[in-house]
């Protein structure tokens, strides 16, 4: 298996049709078919379902299209990384977040300063997945917003180091034109019953699947609408046009026409944490933590 076939398998999976991947990779459609067929034979399992009108992906080929963007995106920041190599870059810090980095950015701000010739690298994953990368070492440093209700121990073990910054508290945020704004500096949640919901996912993370367990069962909440959100940006874009309100951390740096509010009744905090695996010696990641040390301690 050569690279070129995961360029040609992904070209075909995200086009569904043979002749405009074709056209896509600039070759012709015969050879394109040849090699998708020699990449089955070889994984020894269908990728695609083919008929005359249609071609979709078998189970196998969705797994494979995962793996095989991974594998590109790993390939592709090796070459940039290879060549800035040459120019005198000292590579790349790579940080991975679960919620927001606003707290960190005068960090980040330092570190470039200090390390001019170093890169950082920002990735958004769940708790897991950071993990994860910190034990295999394809991350450096984990930012962490950790649910303070004892459900999610994240604890220091022999490869996981782990650093306490503060809790953070959950808020309210509405559109400064929302007329709950004109009497109180905070609101009971069911101040907001007559208010739209803008919901980001609980897929987003353990933060929102506490948040909403707390909202519906422990308080019987209900909004007047609810609109779905896949991810915080997308909830916070909407506020900030007049539509609803959504929750998020009190640090979260907000949009102009947006307004905060304490929420009395909604008893949440998070835990902010810094995560790095004692094992990685790297001196990117040695600068960063000197630097972030100097800010919390």
């Amino acid at each position: 298996m050569e690279l070129r076939h995961l360029h040609y398998f992904k070209a075909v999976a995200e086009e569904l049709n043979f002749g405009r991947a074709a056209e896509r990779l600039n070759i012709a459609q015969p050879p394109l078919s040849r090699q998708i067929k020699d990449l089955e034979d070889e994984l020894g399992t269908k990728l695609f379902e083919r008929t005359n009108r249609t071609v979709e992906l078998t189970n196998a080929g969705r797994e494979f299209l995962k793996k095989t963007k991974d594998i590109l995106y790993q390939v592709e920041q090796a070459r940039i990384t290879t060549k800035l190599a040459s120019t005198g870059y000292q590579g790349e810090l790579h940080i991975a977040y679960t919620e927001t980095i606003t707290d960190f950015i005068p960090v980040f701000k330092e570190f470039q300063q200090s390390y001019d010739s170093v890169g950082i690298s920002l990735e958004r994953m769940n708790i897991p997945q950071i993990l994860k990368g910190l034990r295999d070492k394809t991350i450096d440093v984990g930012l962490l917003y950790v649910p303070d209700n004892g459900q999610y121990q994240v604890e220091p073990n022999k490869n996981i180091q782990v650093k306490r910054l503060k809790k953070v508290t959950v808020m309210a945020f509405l559109h400064k034109s929302n007329s709950l704004l004109k009497s109180e500096s905070s609101i009971n949640i069911q101040d907001l019953s007559n208010e739209t919901f803008v919901m980001v996912s609980s897929r987003y993370g353990a933060f929102y699947e506490d948040i909403y367990e707390e909202l519906f069962h422990s308080h019987e909440y209900m909004p007047k609408s609810i609109i779905q959100a896949n991810d915080l940006h997308t909830a916070l874009a909407i506020v900030n046009q007049g539509i609803g309100f959504t929750f998020a951390s009190s640090n979260i740096q907000i949009l102009p026409d947006i307004v905060k509010r304490e929420v009395r009744d909604l008893t949440y905090d998070t835990q902010e944490m810094v995560l790095w695996n004692r094992d990685n010696h790297s001196g990117n990641l040695q600068g960063f933590l000197d630097l972030l040390h100097s800010y919390y301690d």
